[in-house]
C-alpha cells in the first residue's frame, strides 16, 4: 500500500463506522488524528494543531463569511494560519457527489479568503455499496473519470483562485468487504445485523486504479499525483512554512 502512514487510522475508521454508524465521531478521529499528527511532525517546533479528539477539540475558525469548525487547524502561536478538510465517503457516493464537491469549494473559498490555506483531504472506499434507507445493499458503484475530472478541473483554475485548494489529497481505498456488500444484495440483508462478517473480512487497501469507470491516462496521471499522502502533507507544510517562516 502506498499510504502505510495512513493505513492503520484508515481500517481503525472504517471500523468504527462499521460498529457505529456514519454519523458518530469515532469513525473521523482516527483518520483525522493521524493527519494533524503527520502535520504536526512535519511543521515542527512552532506550530500547533487542533483536531477533533485534540484537547479542546476542533478549533472554529471565522472565515470570510462565516465559522467553520476545522477538522485540522494549524496555528502559529494564537493565530489560526492553515487548515485541512477531511472527508471520508464509505457508502452512497454518487447520490452525494455534487454535493461534496460544492461543499469543498465553498469550505475552501471561505478559508482562503479569510487569508488563510487550506487543504483538502478526499477518501473515498471503493468500490462502494449504495445503502437504501433500510439498511439494505441497492447496489455497488464505482468511482468514475467523470467524478475525478471535477477535481481535476478545479487544480486547472490555479492556486490564485481561493476557491481552489493550496493542497489536495485524493485517495481511493479497498476496504476489503466487497464479497461480504455483494452477498447482502442478493440476499437483500440489512448490512447492520452484519457487522460481524464485515468487520472479520476489513483489510484496507489500494484500490485499483484500473477499477476507475473510463479512466484516461491524463486523468490516471492526476490521480498518481494526487493520491499520496506523504506528498500531499509535504506540499502543504511546505507553503504553510514559506507564508509563516520563522
Amino acid at each position: 500500500m502506498k499510504n502505510e502512514l495512513l493505513s492503520n487510522s484508515l481500517e481503525e475508521s472504517y471500523l468504527a463506522y462499521l460498529e457505529e454508524g456514519p454519523r458518530r465521531r469515532a469513525k473521523l478521529e482516527p483518520l483525522h488524528r493521524c493527519i494533524a499528527g503527520a502535520v504536526q511532525v512535519a511543521l515542527g517546533s512552532g506550530f500547533s494543531v487542533r483536531h477533533l479528539s485534540a484537547e479542546g477539540g476542533e478549533a472554529k475558525i471565522e472565515g470570510a463569511f462565516a465559522e467553520k469548525s476545522v477538522d485540522v487547524a494549524i496555528f502559529k502561536g494564537d493565530k489560526p494560519v492553515a487548515g485541512i478538510a477531511v472527508k471520508f465517503v464509505t457508502s452512497n457516493y454518487k447520490q452525494n457527489a455534487v454535493n461534496y464537491f460544492e461543499q469543498l469549494v465553498g469550505e475552501t473559498f471561505n478559508m482562503r479568503s479569510k487569508g488563510l490555506l487550506y487543504a483538502q483531504a478526499f477518501i473515498s472506499k471503493h468500490p462502494v455499496p449504495y445503502l437504501k434507507r433500510d439498511g439494505t445493499v441497492e447496489k455497488i458503484e464505482y468511482f468514475s473519470a467523470t467524478n475525478l475530472e471535477k477535481f481535476q478541473n478545479l487544480m486547472r483554475l490555479g492556486d490564485k483562485s481561493p476557491g481552489v485548494p493550496n493542497a489536495l489529497f485524493v485517495f481511493l481505498t479497498d476496504t476489503g468487504d466487497l464479497a461480504v456488500f455483494e452477498s447482502l444484495k442478493d440476499s437483500k440483508k440489512d448490512y447492520k445485523k452484519n457487522i460481524d462478517r464485515l468487520k472479520e473480512a476489513v483489510q484496507v487497501s489500494d484500490s485499483e486504479t484500473a477499477e476507475i469507470l473510463n479512466l484516461t491516462p491524463e486523468l490516471e496521471e492526476f490521480y498518481e499525483r494526487h493520491s499520496y499522502f506523504g506528498r500531499f502533507i509535504e506540499e502543504f507544510v511546505d507553503k504553510i512554512k514559506a507564508k509563516h517562516p520563522d
